[in-house]
């Protein structure tokens, strides 16, 4: 058998210590140290992109670990301490490779580059870089040398970009250019300004996407996921603290404050963020905007526009136990990488622009390395119950979704009206409808993907609606439209297909420790739909059906699902337990499923369902039965 990686740590006390979180950090380091030995960093790996831009593969292996080295070598500069030596070394092979791959001549050129380019990508922490380490990377370079570094890193303003995040990208290369040339202002006096209309343009296009309440679309018509508190606020902070009198940039932050109420209710008390949309490899990255909140001073201690409760002890014990959980996974690959993947190495969970370096993108989580010895963090207490107060419900409009906490906070779940995934001529997210169109989504069961369209088999059933005209060829809700949310209920309707006249607007509702659900469906025609509960570990203990139901138990998790009281032409045909395609989940291999199969007629019916997911086998058990 395969020898399992596994990290130790992190405890309670590492939180209280810089040198103990520094040595654990280190632990993440230490493989990409022994790959970049081994490898020339400018060869790609075996794990090609979709558009094939194999340079931006190998840039991304070799850069996204400066999000981890960079905040580690800045905590220490504030410590007033000299870098240990395996960071030294890290810091010194990155500049060098940075200085040999912005060179033509050299062999590891990085290359030119084109539209849409990866590299911008990457780019991004090398203006990080050059701002907050400028003696390491920039103030000792040659005339040469820093002529060749601005050559390559302005082919970022040459070249289109998608209207979308990766405006903060260039954002940060342009603050870095600045940065460098700072001491050579009247040298490069026209390109300077040149930068500063660029940086501005790219703020106000950032700030166009702007919804309100906190929320940002990535673009226009696109998606609301992790790209808001990863993306969007977490580079905005960043930006203000390099850039505190920009104005756009102090709109930005006021605008974290007044989301992270709506942020908190993403994550359970055990600090499980609710898998939710694209980029699910990053993992870990759901908890950087709470690290970036800490590094730059939005807690309610020091932010009054902040309700009291989200302090600097909750934001610090959400952090710890985000990154706790995720040690207790195996996400690690024989070597000691983050795999590609979720809860397990997966390559099925991969994005089209995903490969080998990208789950590196987590380390943004841990800007909190670079909090000098003052810093009040060190002495916080972790709270032993870090849940917001309220009954546990929580409205989000703009997603649009309503976000359930429960069992006393272990479960956090959205009910998710569903978005209308546009994506582009060129682009569509992969899975796009099993990861915004769900009707529910979980941090304990997450969810599951189709395999494909053909065989009830390969249909992820879990958590959603499916529907067939024959039988065997299934196809899952997706493109949500008429999106509602109120306090105690999401509405939606989906249109399955454009050929037929069949609707079907749904609303959930939350009660209790479960949820309701109702489909009102108009129909021309007969069609099969099946409706699926939360997925199960395979190995479950308990698999029970009844005429109007199923629920299984196992691996600490109970689902179930009952057959309500309903109107029209239709009838259950089916109660049963369906076993998930082989690794199409994302935190378990194998998953059951409980699901309700039905045979609706041409007319209107209404299909009422009771949904419970939770910790609690006997609870769950007895609210199901509460319907019967």
């Amino acid at each position: 058998m395969a020898h399992q990686f596994t990290f130790s740590g992190p405890e309670p006390d590492d939180f209280a210590n810089p040198g103990k979180c520094l040595t654990w950090a280190r632990q993440f380091w230490e493989p990409e140290r022994l790959r970049l030995t081994a490898e020339n960093p400018a060869v790609p790996f075996v794990f090609p992109r979709s558009n094939g831009m194999d340079r931006g593969i190998a840039m991304e292996a070799w850069s996204r670990p400066l999000w981890l080295l960079l905040p580690a070598a800045l905590g220490c500069k504030n410590r007033g301490e000299a870098l240990p030596d395996w960071l030294e070394a890290a810091i010194s092979s990155h500049v060098r490779a940075f200085v040999d791959g912005c060179d033509p001549d050299h062999p590891d050129y990085w290359g030119e580059t084109g539209d849409q380019d990866q590299c911008y990508v990457e780019m991004a922490v090398l203006g990080v870089a050059m701002c907050v380490l400028p003696e390491r990377f920039g103030a000792d370079f040659s005339q040469r040398v820093r002529d060749q570094v601005i050559a390559w890193l302005t082919q970022i303003h040459d070249h289109a970009f998608p209207p979308n995040n990766w405006h903060f990208f260039r954002c940060f290369v342009t603050l870095g250019l600045l940065r460098l040339t700072q001491d050579l202002a009247e040298t490069y006096a026209s390109k300077r300004v040149f930068w500063a209309e660029i940086f501005q343009r790219d703020l106000r296009l950032l700030d166009s996407f702007y919804l309100g309440d906190g929320w940002y679309e990535d673009g226009e018509g696109g998606m609301r996921d992790y790209y808001n508190p990863f993306g969007f606020h977490t580079y905005a902070l960043t930006l203000h603290a390099l850039c505190p009198d920009d104005p756009i940039l102090r709109r930005f932050r006021e605008r974290t404050a007044t989301f992270l109420p709506d942020y908190a209710a993403f994550f359970d008390a055990s600090g499980a963020a609710i898998p939710f949309g694209r980029s699910m490899t990053y993992r870990f990255a759901q908890g950087s905007l709470f690290a970036a909140c800490i590094c730059f001073d939005l807690y309610a201690e020091v932010s009054p526009e902040l309700p009291a409760w989200l302090d600097l002890s909750y934001m610090k014990t959400m952090l710890f136990r985000h990154l706790s959980q995720w040690m207790k996974y195996p996400i690690f690959t024989e070597s000691g990488r983050l795999s590609v993947g979720y809860g397990y190495p997966n390559p099925q969970m991969a994005e089209e622009y995903n490969a080998h370096g990208s789950p590196g993108w987590g380390f943004k989580t841990f800007w909190f390395l670079s909090l000098s010895d003052e810093h009040p963090f060190w002495s916080a207490p972790l709270m032993e119950d870090p849940l917001p107060p309220g009954d546990g419900i929580r409205a989000l409009p703009r997603m649009p979704a309503i976000a359930v906490r429960n069992e006393g906070g272990a479960h956090a779940f959205f009910l998710n009206a569903g978005q209308l995934v546009q994506g582009s001529p060129r682009w569509f997210p992969k899975h796009g409808e099993d990861k915004y169109a769900k009707l529910v989504y979980s941090s304990r069961f997450a969810f599951g993907v189709s395999v494909a369209p053909f065989g009830f088999n390969s249909c992820a059933i879990d958590s959603t609606l499916a529907v067939s005209m024959d039988g065997e060829h299934w196809m899952t809700r997706a493109r949500c439209r008429g999106q509602t949310v109120t306090e105690n209920s999401v509405r939606s309707i989906w249109r399955p297909w454009v050929e037929h006249e069949i609707e079907i607007e749904t609303e959930l509702i939350p009660e209790g420790a479960g949820h309701l659900r109702a489909h009102r469906i108009r129909a021309s025609r007969s069609f099969f739909l099946c409706e699926g509960g939360f997925a199960c570990p395979v190995d479950v203990e308990t698999v029970e059906t009844v005429p109007d139901g199923a629920w299984i138990q196992g691996g600490g998790l109970f689902s179930g699902v009952r057959a309500l009281q309903s109107e029209g032409s239709l009838e259950v045909t089916e109660a049963g337990v369906h076993l998930l395609s082989p690794c199409s989940h994302l935190l378990f291999p194998r998953a059951r499923v409980p699901f309700l199969r039905t045979t609706l007629h041409a007319g209107q019916s209404v299909l009422r369902t009771a949904c419970y997911g939770g910790l609690d086998g006997v609870g769950g058990l007895d609210w199901l039965n509460a319907f019967a």
